[in-house]
């Protein structure tokens, strides 16, 4: 089967009908976009994002057992070109209206890709919060190739999906966390979380084994779902173990400025 590039696929990769069918419905929503005007919702969004396996799912999971947070348990990618801001702006205000329903302050909804839609969701929810999480790229790019089974468009995904980390880290409505700061040191980094979104701390955050992805039909999110309700186990440095000389060799050429703007060297 014919594959097309795509770098708003988890894979990077999709099939020539996907493709498109993704393009017309781009062309289409693009006439309509630019004349669809911002949200005004009584709750707070705050949004995840970030390359795949670079901690969205544990940070989502996290904060979303604050009290004052409505979930969104699943991956919506509402603001993928393909679906039209109309269509985002229309679940926006469900979630919206959801939230204050169960009396919370605040909706959380994570979808990696959404990392190349800022411009969209701050176009949509101007009052929006982002949370970007980034990971050092060999322990990521191992990540991705267990389950992308293709070591040059892991390398690709890390790269193009932590790009736009690069021209909004300095933005005071989005906070850059990095993974291994979740793992070696939960406790402080959701502390720091908790002042960007000006809410209280809750120990129920570090401690309690909620996750809003327990009901989830999609057996990635699933498999996430699970390890959320454990411990957090330290899984930094798997790289040195994971990922051949060749394979270092290749992400250096392709990554090293990418992992020099991201503080990793």
């Amino acid at each position: 089967m014919i594959k097309f590039k795509s770098k708003y696929s988890p894979y990077m990769q999709v099939s020539a009908t996907s493709w498109i069918k993704n393009f017309i419905k781009t062309c289409y929503f693009s006439i309509s976009d630019p004349f669809v005007k911002p949200i005004e919702i009584k709750t707070n969004p705050v949004f995840v994002v970030g390359c795949g396996h670079s901690g969205t799912t544990l940070l989502t999971t996290l904060i979303s057992r604050h009290t004052s947070f409505f979930p969104i348990g699943y991956e919506s990618g509402i603001f993928l070109p393909k679906n039209g801001l109309y269509t985002s702006k229309n679940v926006v205000k469900c979630w919206d209206f959801l939230s204050k329903q169960y009396n919370k302050n605040f909706f959380i909804e994570k979808t990696p890709k959404h990392c190349l839609c800022i411009k969209r969701i701050f176009r949509l929810t101007p009052n929006a919060k982002i949370l970007y999480t980034v990971r050092d790229g060999r322990d990521n790019i191992l990540s991705l190739k267990k389950r992308l089974l293709n070591l040059d468009n892991s390398i690709e995904r890390w790269i193009i999906d932590n790009e736009p980390a690069k021209d909004w880290i300095f933005h005071n409505q989005i906070h850059i966390v990095r993974f291994e700061n979740i793992i070696n040191d939960t406790a402080y980094t959701i502390r720091e979380i908790c002042d960007f979104l000006k809410i209280d701390f809750d120990d129920s955050m570090l401690y309690s084994t909620y996750t809003p992805y327990k009901n989830n039909d999609n057996s990635n999110m699933a498999l996430r779902a699970e390890q959320t309700r454990k411990p957090i186990y330290n899984s930094t440095n798997t790289w040195q173990d994971g990922l051949s000389k060749s394979e270092l060799d290749i992400f250096w050429k392709r990554s090293k400025d990418m992992m020099v703007s991201l503080g990793y060297m």
